[in-house]
C-alpha cells in the first residue's frame, strides 16, 4: 500500500459502515457506533502522526467530543438524568476539550515550537456557561438570574478592559 494513512482512513470508514448497518438492523446500539467512531478519529489521529502535526486536531476533536457524549447519551437513555441533561452535555464537550488540549499540547508542540491554548479556553467559557446554568436551574432563582445576567456582563466588561488595558502597555 502507497500511503499508510489513507489506508488506515479507508479501513476505518469500512468499519464505521459496518457498525452503522449493524445499528440499523438493531445488533449494534448508537450508543456503542458513537464509541466505535470515537476511536476511529482517535486511531486517525494517531496514525497521521497525533500531535506531531497541527492539522490533525480535526481528527482529534470529534474523537474527543463523541468520546465524553457516548457515556452520556447511555446514562440518558438509561433516564439516569432529570434536569439537569443540558448542564451536563456542555459540561461534558467542556471537559472534551480539556482532553484535546492536554492530549495535543501536552507532548507536543507545533511547528514554530509554541503550544495552543484555544481548546483550554474554550473548556473554560463551556465549563462557565455549564456551571452558571446549573446553578440558575438548581438555587435561588434570584441567584441564578443574578450569574446568568449580571455576573457575566460585569465579567466580559471586566475582562474587555483587561485586554485593552494589557495593549496600551504592551505598545509602551
Amino acid at each position: 500500500m502507497k500511503n499508510n494513512s489513507s489506508s488506515a482512513m479507508g479501513i476505518i470508514f469500512i468499519l464505521i459502515g459496518v457498525g452503522a448497518l449493524l445499528s440499523t438492523m438493531n445488533y449494534l446500539n448508537h450508543n456503542v457506533i458513537m464509541l466505535m467512531v470515537s476511536l476511529a478519529f482517535f486511531a486517525l489521529y494517531f496514525v497521521r502522526g497525533g500531535n506531531k502535526n497541527y492539522y490533525n486536531l480535526s481528527f482529534l476533536m470529534p474523537a474527543c467530543i463523541l468520546l465524553m457524549l457516548s457515556p452520556l447519551e447511555i446514562l440518558r437513555t438509561n433516564n439516569f438524568f432529570n434536569k439537569l441533561d443540558s448542564e451536563i452535555t456542555v459540561l461534558a464537550i467542556a471537559v472534551a476539550f480539556f482532553l484535546i488540549y492536554f492530549m495535543h499540547n501536552l507532548w507536543v508542540r507545533d511547528i514554530r515550537n509554541k503550544k495552543r491554548h484555544w481548546p483550554l479556553l474554550v473548556g473554560i467559557v463551556l465549563s462557565a456557561i455549564g456551571i452558571s446554568n446549573y446553578i440558575s436551574n438548581t438555587y435561588d432563582v434570584a441567584v441564578g438570574n443574578f450569574i446568568l445576567h449580571y455576573a457575566w456582563s460585569i465579567l466580559f466588561i471586566l475582562l474587555g478592559i483587561f485586554i485593552l488595558i494589557r495593549e496600551f502597555f504592551k505598545k509602551k
